[in-house]
């Protein structure tokens, strides 16, 4: 996607990972996949992945944020979902990870900022915001969170050689 065809409250998002747990995941992701090849559901998350990612790219070239964040949590939610009705199952999620998704609606319903989550292939939340709610959002977390390991994050310009 070229940054042109983005709307420019996306260029500068940032992204804010809070780790939950730091250990080995249950089971790999490569052994994730494996299991999707065989799930009762599979043909038919095709088609919402399809369906979700025109949306997302036409929440993202307009800034239509709520539609983005609809988009992102389903996403995140429908994979895990599908990891715990695979056979085998798995829940990779913590309790910590619903904690932190539970706080991260409350935030947005209750202070109206434009955060949302994402889940990497583990327990781990991603939590995405506009700069312009960074310094908010970082004290937020500090605050509220300041047990876990946090690494803040934002989009950038692509890779960056490092001198060294």
């Amino acid at each position: 996607v070229d940054k042109k065809d983005v709307a420019p409250i996306f260029h500068d998002y940032c992204d804010s990972i809070i780790i939950v747990d730091a250990g080995e995941k249950s089971v790999s992701s490569r052994a994730g996949h494996a299991l999707m090849e065989t799930h009762p559901f599979k043909e038919e998350r095709y088609k919402r992945a399809r369906y979700n990612l025109t949306r997302l790219m036409a929440a993202m070239s307009v800034g239509d944020l709520e539609t983005f964040i609809e988009v992102v949590e389903e996403e995140a939610l429908m994979l895990h979902s599908m990891m715990m009705t695979s056979i085998p199952s798995y829940i990779l999620l913590k309790p910590d990870s619903l904690l932190l998704i539970e706080k991260i609606t409350e935030i947005r319903n209750v202070q109206k900022i434009p955060v949302c989550f994402t889940i990497d292939a583990g327990p781990n939340i991603h939590l995405l915001y506009p700069a312009a709610h960074k310094e908010s959002v970082q004290a937020w977390l500090a605050s509220e969170f300041s047990r876990l390991t946090i690494i803040h994050d934002e989009v950038g310009d692509g890779p960056v050689r490092l001198k060294g």
